[in-house]
Parts: C-alpha cells; sequence; structure tokens
C-alpha cells in the first residue's frame, strides 16, 4: 500500500499561506476540558504552607495535594462551568501498556544513533560542572518580626570557595548561544579542535616567564597602576567591566531598562519565534537547571501572564482538527521538533505524535507543503476557532446589570451625570450580537427595578422595600434586548441623572448586598457582567457593614469584614457572572470587603476616592476614559484557563483575580485585556537544555464563537550561576512581588511583614551575587540584567500608597491601590510604582529622531529652568519651573508669562514644538487606556507636593533617600 498521502477535500486554513480569507462564524460547539489526575472537579489546590517566591522558603517537590471541600477558601463543590470531562476522544497510546493521556518516557538513544530533528542530528549538551554552593544569606532583619514568608532551613555551609575556583573551568555552551564575556575560549575546552595559529603578533610569553616579569617589575615599582588594575582584575574574575557598584554609580537610570533578548535554540521548528514579553514573561530570562541552583542564587522564579491582552495582527487560525499532543494535550507550537513532515516531539512532554495529513495542505497551491510554514509553527501567539467538541451548551449571549447608587451621598458627588452621558455614547460599541441584553438596578434603602415595555416610552419604577426578603417582581420585562427597546433604553439613560437628582426620603441608607443578590438570580441561568457603582457604605440588608478605619494600627482592617461577599462572588462564579466594583467615596465605604465580590469572578475594581463632578475636573475625565474603555473593550465569557509546563517544573500558587479549580486550571467567569496575573514556579528535576510554558485560554466571544488563545513560551536553561544574575528580569519580578505582598497583607497578615519581606528579597539577591563574584566593599551588581534597578524599585514599592508605613493615607486609599497590583498587568503596575520623568525643554533643541532620556526620580535632577513631564499608572503630571524659557513657553503654553500658566493652558498649538511635545506625549501613553488628563503643576502651586512625593528617589519624613536605603542595604548584606 502506498504511504503517499491523497488531497484531503476542503480542508487546511488558508490564511497559513497568505490568503488573508474571511473565516466562518461558528454557530455552536462543544467545550473542551481536561480531567485533573490531581484533584478531582472543583475542588481548589492545597498549596505549601510558604508560598513566599524566594528560594529561601521550603519548596515541595511532590505535586499539588487538593484539598477537601470543606478546606477549600476559594470555591464550593457546585462550581458549573462550561466545561466537559475530557478534552477529546482517548487515542492510543503509541507504546504498547502505556496509560493512556500520561506522559510517557521516550527511548534513549546511544550517541551513535542520535535522532535527526529538522533535518540534523541533535548535538549532544557537554557535561555540567558542579559549582560549589555557597552559604545561605541569612535575613536582613535579625531582631524584626519574623517575615510572613519563612525561610527554610539553611543546610550546612560548605567551605567558601574563591571566585577563581567557580569560574575555572566551565564547559563550552551550546553552540546556538551567543559567547559570553568571561567564559573560557572554545579552544580550550575539551572537545574542540584547537584554533587555528594567530599571525601577524608576535610570540606570547609563557606564564612562567609572565610571573617572573611581573614580580621584577613589581620590586622595581615599575608597575604602577597597570599592574595593581591587572590585579584587580584577576580578583574580580574577567568581569570587572561587567560590574556595577551602586554606592559608586549615581544615576542607574542611564543604562537603560531595556527586554533582555532570549536566546531560543537552534534545533526547534521555529527558533525565531518569540512571544510577546508583555503577555508572557519570566522573572528569570535563563532557568536554572537545578532547584539546588536556583537557591544558590536566592532570586525568585516566577511567571507573568496576560492571557487576554490585546493583540495587533493576531493570527486566527480556522480548521477542522487542531493540532494537539496526544499524551500532554499541548497544543503545536514553534518550540516542537519536526524530524519530517510526518511526525512532530512534543516540547513539553517529549513524546512522538503523528501530525495529521490536512496539516501540510496548502490550499493555495493544492498541493502538500512544508509544515513550517503553518501559522501555528510561525507564531509564538495564535487564536483557534474551536470545533463543535469545545462547547457543551450553546454560547451565551451578552448579558449587562447595571446596579447604581442614588443614596444622597452618590446623589452630591454627581457621579451619575458622566455615567449616563458615556453610557449613551458608547451603548452601541458595547461588544454582543443581535441577542444582548441589559438591566438596570438602583439602590438606596430600597430596591428600584425598571421595567421596560414596548409601547411606552419610558420605563416604569418598581420599589421592593422588604430588602431583607427581597423578590424580583417581574419576570420578563426586567433583563430586556438592546436591541428591540433601543430607544426605550436611551430615553432612560438620558433622563436618570434628572430622575435622582434630589434626595428622598429614603436617601440615607444602602443595601447594595440585597441587590446583588437579586441580580444574580435574574441572570444565572444564562451568566453574563453586573457592573456595581458605589458611593456610600452598604449598611442595610443582606452584606451590611460598618465603619472600622477607625483602628487602622498596622493594616490589620485590609481583611474582609464580612464572609458575605466573597461568598456571593463564589456562586457567581459557578454561574459564569462577573462583578466589576467602581468606587466613588468621599467616606469610609470597606473597600477592601466590597472587593471580594471581584476577586474570584475574575472582576475588576476602579476606584475615585473624593470624587465630586463639580469640584475635580481631573477625576471627573479620569472617570470619562475609564468607563470608555470598560464599556467598549473586548470581552469574553465563560473562560477556562490552563497553564502547562515542561517536565521538571511545576506551579505552585496563582495570584489575581479569578477561581482556582485544579493545580493548572484557573476558571474565569469573564475575561477582559486590562487584566493580569502571576504564578510561582518550583524546580522538580533537572532540566534539559530549553523548557517551556503554554497557556491555553478556552473562552466564548461576544459574537458567539468558541475560541483558544494560545502563548508558549520557551526559555534557555543554564547551569551557570552568574549567568542567572544577567538574566534576571526585574519587570516580572516587580509585578510579582506587588501581586504576592498584596495578596498577604489583604488575607490577614501584617503590613509590615509584607515590607520586610521586600527588603529581604533585595538583600537576599544582592548578598549572594556579591559572595558569588567578591568579598569587597560596595554593593556590586552585574551591568546586563536588571538586578543593578532591583533597589531602586524596592524602595518605590516601600513608598507606594500600597506598602508605605506613612499614618497619612486613609484605609480605602491603600485598599485601593492594593487592589490595583493584584489584578493590573506589568506595564500599569510599573508605571505606577516607579513613574517616568522626562525633561520637555530639551526636545527643542534635541534632533527629530531622539526623545528626553528618562531622568532619575530625584528633585536633584529638576532645574529652575525646566519643564518636566512625570507619567504614572493613573495620572501625568507637567512641571513648570519658575525660571523656564519664555521662548518655550509660548510655543507650547501659549504665553510667555509664568503667571498667565493654567490647567487649560497646554493645548496643542499650530507650530512644530507644540506638535512634537504633544506627539512625545502620545507617544509615552500609548495604550494608557486608564491614565487620566495631564495635569500643569506650577512650582508656587498647591499640587507640587503631589508631584514632589512621587520623586522616590529622595527622602521623606517617614523614608529613606536612594542613597540612604542603599547604605542601609549595604550594612544587611556586610552583617551577613
Amino acid at each position: 500500500m502506498s504511504n503517499i498521502p491523497t488531497a484531503p477535500g476542503n480542508v487546511g486554513f488558508p490564511q497559513a499561506y497568505g490568503q488573508n480569507q474571511q473565516y466562518q462564524h461558528v454557530q455552536q460547539f462543544n467545550q473542551f476540558a481536561q480531567p485533573s489526575a490531581a484533584a478531582p472537579n472543583n475542588i481548589g489546590p492545597s498549596y505549601a504552607v510558604n508560598p513566599f517566591p524566594f528560594p529561601t522558603a521550603t519548596t515541595s517537590n511532590e505535586p499539588v495535594k487538593p484539598l477537601a471541600s470543606s478546606q477549600v477558601p476559594n470555591g464550593p463543590n457546585n462550581f458549573q462551568v462550561n466545561q466537559p470531562k475530557s478534552y477529546a476522544p482517548p487515542v492510543s497510546s503509541a507504546f504498547p501498556g502505556a496509560p493512556t493521556g500520561f506522559p510517557q518516557q521516550i527511548p534513549s538513544f546511544s550517541s551513535a544513533t542520535q535522532p535527526v530533528l529538522n533535518g540534523q542530528p541533535s548535538v549532544a549538551q557537554p557535561p555540567i560542572v558542579p559549582t560549589i554552593a555557597q552559604p545561605p544569606v541569612s535575613s536582613a532583619f535579625a531582631n524584626a518580626r519574623p517575615a510572613p514568608f519563612p525561610a527554610a532551613s539553611a543546610a550546612p555551609a560548605p567551605t567558601p570557595a574563591s571566585y577563581q575556583q567557580q569560574m575555572a573551568p566551565r564547559p563550552q555552551p551550546p553552540t546556538s548561544y551567543p559567547q559570553q564575556t568571561g567564559y573560557p575560549s572554545t579552544a580550550s575546552q575539551p572537545g574542540f579542535p584547537p584554533a587555528p595559529p594567530q599571525t601577524g603578533y608576535p610570540q606570547q610569553y609563557n606564564q612562567p616567564q609572565m610571573q617572573n616579569m611581573n614580580q621584577q617589575f613589581d620590586q622595581m615599582k615599575l608597575g604602577g597602576a597597570h599592574g595593581q588594575q591587572q590585579q584587580q582584575q584577576q580578583q574580580m574574575g574577567g568581569f570587572r567591566n561587567d560590574i556595577i557598584d551602586l554606592i559608586a554609580e549615581r544615576n542607574i537610570q542611564q543604562f537603560g531598562f531595556e527586554d533582555i533578548t532570549v536566546q531560543i535554540p537552534q534545533s526547534v521548528a521555529e527558533p525565531n519565534a518569540h512571544v510577546d514579553p508583555n503577555i508572557f514573561r519570566s522573572t528569570l530570562v535563563q532557568v536554572p537547571q537545578t532547584e539546588e541552583l536556583l537557591k544558590k542564587s536566592r532570586l525568585p522564579f516566577a511567571i507573568t501572564l496576560h492571557p487576554f491582552r490585546d493583540v495587533k495582527n493576531l493570527n486566527i487560525i480556522q480548521c477542522s482538527n487542531i493540532v494537539r499532543c496526544r499524551y500532554c494535550r499541548t497544543y503545536i507550537n514553534p518550540y516542537v521538533y519536526l524530524p519530517d513532515h510526518r511526525h512532530w516531539k512534543c516540547n513539553l512532554c517529549n513524546r512522538n505524535n503523528d501530525l495529521p495529513d490536512d496539516f501540510c495542505w496548502d490550499p493555495v497551491t493544492k498541493a502538500f507543503g512544508d509544515p513550517r510554514n503553518r501559522p501555528e509553527i510561525q507564531n509564538a501567539t495564535v487564536e483557534f476557532i474551536a470545533p463543535s467538541e469545545y462547547m457543551l451548551r450553546p454560547p451565551q449571549p451578552a448579558v449587562y446589570v447595571f446596579v447604581i447608587d442614588i443614596s444622597a451621598a452618590a446623589i452630591q458627588s454627581g457621579y451619575l451625570n458622566t455615567f449616563a452621558e458615556q453610557l449613551l455614547i458608547n451603548l452601541d460599541q458595547m461588544p454582543g450580537d443581535d441577542r444582548a441584553q441589559v438591566c438596570f438596578i438602583a439602590v438606596d434603602q430600597c430596591l428600584h427595578f425598571f421595567s421596560f415595555s414596548s409601547n411606552k416610552r419610558y420605563p416604569n419604577e418598581m420599589i421592593v422595600d422588604d430588602i431583607d426578603d427581597a423578590f424580583v417582581p417581574s419576570v420578563t420585562s426586567l433583563l430586556v434586548p438592546m436591541k428591540k427597546f433601543k430607544d426605550t433604553i436611551r430615553q432612560f439613560i438620558k433622563q436618570l441623572p434628572e430622575f435622582y437628582s434630589q434626595i428622598s426620603p429614603t436617601s440615607n441608607g444602602n443595601c447594595l448586598g440585597s441587590a446583588l443578590k437579586l441580580a444574580q438570580s435574574m441572570i444565572q441561568e444564562i451568566g453574563g457582567r453586573i457592573s456595581i457603582f458605589q458611593v456610600s457604605l452598604p449598611n442595610l440588608g443582606l452584606g451590611a457593614l460598618k465603619s472600622r478605619e477607625e483602628s487602622t494600627e498596622g493594616g490589620q482592617n485590609l481583611g474582609p469584614a464580612t464572609d458575605f461577599y466573597k461568598a456571593l462572588s463564589l456562586e457567581c462564579t459557578g454561574f459564569q457572572i462577573c462583578l466589576d466594583l467602581f468606587m466613588f467615596n468621599t467616606q469610609y465605604a470597606d473597600l477592601a470587603t466590597l472587593s471580594e465580590v471581584a476577586k474570584f469572578s475574575t472582576g475588576c475594581v476602579y476606584h475615585f476616592p473624593n470624587y465630586n463632578s463639580r469640584n475635580d475636573v481631573h477625576q471627573v475625565k479620569r472617570f470619562e476614559r475609564t468607563l470608555t474603555r470598560y464599556l467598549t473593550r473586548k470581552l469574553g465569557f465563560e473562560a477556562v484557563l490552563r497553564i502547562r509546563t515542561s517536565r521538571g517544573l511545576a506551579l505552585t500558587g496563582f495570584y489575581g483575580n479569578f477561581f482556582v479549580r485544579s493545580p493548572d486550571l484557573l476558571a474565569l467567569a469573564n475575561v477582559n485585556p486590562d487584566s493580569a496575573l502571576a504564578a510561582q514556579v518550583t524546580i522538580e528535576e533537572k532540566l534539559p537544555q530549553y523548557v517551556c510554558f503554554q497557556s491555553a485560554l478556552l473562552y466564548t466571544s461576544s459574537k458567539g464563537d468558541r475560541r483558544i488563545r494560545v502563548h508558549t513560551m520557551c526559555l534557555p536553561t543554564t547551569g551557570d550561576l552568574l549567568q542567572l544574575y544577567n538574566n534576571f528580569d526585574l519587570k516580572a519580578t516587580v509585578s510579582y512581588l506587588a501581586k504576592i505582598g498584596v495578596e498577604r497583607s489583604m488575607t490577614g497578615n501584617a503590613l509590615a511583614d509584607s515590607r520586610e519581606a521586600l527588603v529581604n528579597a533585595v538583600i537576599d539577591s544582592v548578598g549572594a551575587y556579591q559572595k558569588a563574584v567578591s568579598r569587597g566593599s560596595g554593593m556590586l551588581v552585574p551591568r546586563s540584567g536588571h538586578l543593578r534597578l532591583f533597589p531602586s524599585y524596592v524602595l518605590a514599592m516601600l513608598k507606594h500608597p500600597a506598602f508605605t508605613s506613612g499614618r497619612g493615607i486613609r484605609l480605602d486609599e491603600r485598599a485601593g491601590a492594593m487592589l490595583m497590583m493584584r489584578a493590573s498587568p506589568l506595564e500599569q503596575i510599573l508605571a505606577d510604582i516607579y513613574p517616568r520623568l522626562y525633561r520637555l525643554n530639551e526636545l527643542a533643541t534635541m534632533p527629530e529622531d531622539e526623545t528626553p532620556p528618562m531622568l532619575p526620580l530625584s528633585f536633584e535632577h529638576i532645574s529652575r529652568g525646566g519643564v518636566y513631564l512625570m507619567v504614572t499608572g493613573t495620572i501625568a503630571f507637567v512641571y513648570v519651573a519658575a525660571s523656564a524659557d519664555p521662548g518655550f513657553l509660548v510655543n507650547v503654553f501659549g504665553t510667555s508669562i509664568y503667571n498667565d500658566i493654567d490647567d487649560y493652558s497646554l493645548l496643542e498649538r499650530d507650530n512644530d514644538l507644540s506638535r512634537r511635545v504633544h506627539a512625545f506625549f502620545k507617544q509615552v501613553t500609548q495604550f494608557r487606556f486608564y491614565l487620566g488628563p495631564i495635569i500643569t503643576i506650577k512650582e508656587h502651586s498647591p499640587l507640587r507636593d503631589v508631584f514632589v512625593r512621587r520623586l522616590v528617589d529622595d527622602r521623606s519624613e517617614s523614608t529613606h533617600s536612594y542613597v540612604e536605603f542603599l547604605q542601609h542595604l549595604k550594612r544587611e548584606i556586610s552583617g551577613n
């Protein structure tokens, strides 16, 4: 029988070969799921006692064990999600006797019969020379209270080895990696041919002769500075040019903060494919091969994931057969092995799989082509339109419920005017098809429902005053189709601020809990999104709260006061309902408790403290931009997220807003492009040449398609301790530390413990590096990588409202800052922790293709003649000094008189300099959807203190300056 495949009929993916054809919407699909081998359905994982990410923590090599349902802190057993019991029908194993669906070790090959991968034999890795372990670095605060993340019991300390002993000899790195400074030459490695002799240079002296000459020069005092420099370079092991002393270097920002390039092995199917680091990122760009090496480095190992981020030119694939590993269910990706056109080897479990015939079919040429041309192989991020077996029920429609506060405080704040205005503008842009539905509920002392009728211009208001035993007054007319009642809905929204412009006898209370319970009962058969707009503290009905702001010692009131809202969130998650919260309070409203509705239902929290539509124009503008983005952004319903890792790695903790169903499966009632999460990674066994992480997000689009968005990240491994520091990624680390610190602080731990753990993170990592390279004075860090910026960003975190120890911050404002960090992506967190500062008037003298560099956040870099731009996570400032150039002021602000500059002067004007300044504004604020308007601050303005407080490198009343913080770190490291 011939092995030549026949041409399949009408299959394949046209876009894979350059044909941009429209895909056909699938009306009805089934859903996929993978049964968890570690835990039954609806049971959350049990993690280790200590979830702190650093290697000082005790990590278990055992798989995560499930808890009993009574022990699960974040979910009941009646969790309902659109997910069947298995991904696909069982497939018989290629190896007899192997259990179907479980990983299996492939046969090993001898050196004489290496398998051919991608047309070339695989190269065996050189043996790894074991490094000498360093004694662990002790805690930074010996006399302080224990940190929330207790250190592991230290192993017996071996005899410290010198840096020269650690450096020689090292194996040659794989040929696919660039040669790093400080490694021995290739010719000096065993197994490599000697380098050809160099010509044109005089004969070199041998080592004994050179030593004798050096001794003679030293005796004659002719060695001078050169001899001392050579000796110092020998002590530094050849890395002197790659090391920075933070104590001596004042402007650490000048070295940049660029992303570290990932070197992917050439043996994979597509080594040039890289996942967007803003989507998938690791704290270590090169992964240690063993857990012992990770512990020795004292660096955190975690990943950050932004699964539903807006992606330009996303590759959307529609095919009848999605290619996946039949053992571990990994989706085919650029980092698999393709030995030929008929087989592929999974990069996560290393099992061999067959390629279906239609995978190589080119519908353009009507012939079989190279599988490497497929978009699944060419791109690290792809999205599949899922076939029918990936869905259990028809796709749910978009359902929106708005719960609005109409109490006295809400009427006085005036938020309803902005809410109604923006909802009218964006009503037609909200995600959804013709089946989209909407409902409105207003709350004060009573519940106000609105019944829509096709033969009436305005809806009927129905009031329920029995809030302890409330009921839904109507069945059919409260939740109505948006398309059918569009005109009536528009008239209602337009009149809403006028309806509730006066304080009524029922305006002195808030029964939010009762309203949410009824809203859940109305849409629980469908699912959807509940948007909550609150100004006052819910003090009546279900979930009533009392003010507890008076006792704020140690931040202990950051945890919830009642479990009502947590239980409600868990129930809503089972019904595919997401809850989002907008808070506009001027008085204490217990945001820490109310935010529980969003934590487990994949919701978001937006805080606008002291909101007043008449007195604070900037808050109003920020609310407008936030609400517009919220109403119009892409939305996914009834989603599940699974993260797979290479063999030898395990995920042991997740941080963000979601519901954990099993050790690698997260349930997301709704998924939006502005939420991200982090996960802790542990090493369970020695790792191969490279490792991979893959996330698969299954969701229902607002148009009714069932889709799967897949991100795959590939990282090389290393056995060299110094390479870990050279490839330390601070952006992922700061995002991860912020999320874990918030999680600990909002679940009952003292805020001081989280602050201490942040400081210990810097002391451990920098101290371990100094012991690896030198025992001299100073604060030594590598020039490459991001470790040099670690102290600066941790100091900024300690001064952020989420973690500051100052007593001037209100409890709700601290909780709001923490909630932002818990769910936000890393760009938002980084900008809010360490704002970007630029000198704008440099644009007047710079070439057109250059932009001002980012400055350190210190008033030392603010001159009396400058104009500066500061961009934070939620707001931007333009600071105008009193002696600024009048010519620059005329072009940009329209006046040369300093006192005439006001909040409305910064407009784009008809001159080249103004246009360039505003183009720079757009460049540095691109994709910052929640950024408020730019605030102009003059040198003598009352808002000057707001600008100065964000200069986190300077000293404040209760915190160190950057220089003082470095001295503190140096003392702690020296004491260890």
